[in-house]
């Protein structure tokens, strides 16, 4: 990430280095990464020619003299010209090849903000520097007609040659021109406040604006989504720390089951928790001994499916990892579906809010949702269901996927809470597995192996199926793999 103070110091003179010395130590590795260009911090010429308000309108902001007026004429250009600059730099660059793509940003208030309160709006709260005009007042409107000038600038400057990545959270009044392009897979989707649970307001992969835009686009293979994490596993994000109700390591390996169940082909990475998983170490602190191979187990799970929803014909396997379906942990109440105002957002949240799946699908059953089960230090028990003794889970699996395996040896992998007594009887490709528990306490797998896959569906179009015996068992996943 770039901060366009840095690549613009002064008026027309662009200032590349620190691309340059990013992109080299990508290349040097072989490895690839996406290019954006953050508004934290604003050239300060612009605070000469451009009105601006003594308040910072969003934390983001940086820039010490307050809040430029980003609608005004003088910005609009500066921006849109920077934006040329890079292209035609980055064009041709030696290091182009590194590059995955390039993440489209507003660059407004601070990076991602766009409105101004209704408290700040006001013209007499904004400075005029000498020899300048004032602008119009912000409305809505002029947000948009910025958004789609900054949009277009994107795609005239830089999707002939690299792949652009666009917000999801972006109007569909401003992005109806270029749906055809993203239907086209031309264009791809991205977003930053990913985390373990959609948010109902437009936050996390799968809030409201962007889950219709995965759902719709990336779920189908029709382009990629990319999305980066709100925070890091602990909560940590510019400055300041979300609470958040799951350990660390079950906060970090559930916002990365979020992201592939919603499509999500490329995902962003905490340097601190990927640290986590190469050296066991924090930076803000000591962790549990277990994290390192909790995180790193995490990751190479995620790296495993990433991309493949759209492809079950090639998916090295299928997974649903079971939670709850009632309501959104993070917003409590206020998201209750009774609390929704028309039928679609209730549909929305319910089908976002139930199991995450990959390719896997759990019929009606009698099992109830629950959270925190088992130890905080194991990945797993941020949420997980509760089959009741004698009732049956049934599976059932996407039909691509199936017909992919017929004839061929699979392995069928259970995640269970180990507890003190009861067993379960697994019915997969016309075989029976019985699994014991032993009283652990601990999260277990176990893996059936089929030397000759045959999924025959039952009356319920089932084709496996899990009974639990003795006693309730929990249930965190069931992975089929190729």
């Amino acid at each position: 990430m770039l901060q366009w103070a840095d690549l613009e110091p002064s008026e027309g003179q662009f200032n590349f280095s620190a691309l340059d010395s990013q992109l080299s130590d990508f290349a040097k590795i072989n490895f690839k990464t996406t290019v954006q260009i953050n508004g934290d911090k604003k050239p300060s010429w612009l605070f000469q020619e451009v009105p601006h308000t003594a308040v910072k309108l969003s934390i983001q902001v940086g820039d010490d003299p307050g809040t430029l007026m980003y609608w005004y004429p003088v910005y609009v250009k500066a921006y849109t010209e920077m934006l040329a600059a890079v292209a035609q730099h980055l064009k041709n660059s030696p290091y182009l090849t590194n590059v995955t793509g390039i993440r489209q940003n507003f660059d407004a208030i601070g990076t991602e903000q766009i409105n101004v309160p209704a408290a700040n709006q006001a013209l007499n709260q904004w400075i005029i520097p000498a020899g300048v005009t004032q602008g119009p007042t912000w409305t809505p409107a002029i947000a948009d007609d910025y958004q789609r000038t900054v949009l277009d600038a994107f795609v005239n400057d830089f999707s002939s040659w690299v792949f652009v990545f666009i917000r999801s959270t972006i109007s569909d009044s401003v992005i109806s021109r270029y749906l055809p392009l993203i239907e086209a897979g031309k264009l791809g989707w991205f977003q930053t406040g990913s985390e373990a649970e959609p948010r109902g307001n437009g936050g996390g992969t799968g809030g409201e604006a962007a889950e219709s835009r995965y759902s719709k686009y990336c779920l189908t293979g029709e382009t990629i989504g990319y999305a980066e994490s709100m925070a890091d596993a602990w909560g940590y994000h510019g400055g300041t720390q979300d609470t958040h109700w799951a350990s660390p390591p079950q906060w970090n390996y559930w916002r990365l089951l979020n992201d592939l169940s919603a499509g999500v082909s490329i995902i962003a990475i905490y340097g601190d928790d990927l640290n986590v998983a190469l050296t066991g170490k924090y930076a803000r602190g000591t962790v549990s001994a277990s994290y390192k191979d909790e995180f790193n187990q995490a990751f190479v799970f995620a790296a495993k499916y990433a991309g493949f929803i759209a492809q079950p014909q090639n998916s090295p396997g299928a997974w649903i990892a079971f939670r709850h379906s009632d309501f959104n942990i993070l917003q409590k109440n206020s998201l209750q579906l009774k609390g929704y105002a028309n039928a679609a957002q209730t549909a929305a949240l319910t089908q976002y809010t139930d199991d995450y799946t990959f390719l896997i699908k759990r019929l009606p059953d009698k099992t109830t949702a629950q959270t925190n089960v088992g130890p905080d230090d194991q990945k797993y028990g941020a949420w997980a269901r509760l089959l009741p003794a004698n009732e049956t889970m049934r599976l059932a699996l996407d039909d691509t996927f199936a017909k992919s395996l017929a004839g061929k040896p699979s392995t069928l992998q259970i995640t269970y809470l180990d507890s003190a007594s009861g067993s379960f009887i697994t019915t997969v490709s016309g075989q029976t597995f019985k699994t014991d528990l032993k009283g652990t306490g601990r999260w277990q797998t176990v893996s059936l192996s089929l030397a000759q896959t045959d999924l025959v569906k039952d009356n319920d179009g089932a084709q496996i199926t899990m009974q639990a015996s003795g006693a309730g068992i929990y249930f965190h996943m069931v992975e089929f793999e190729r």
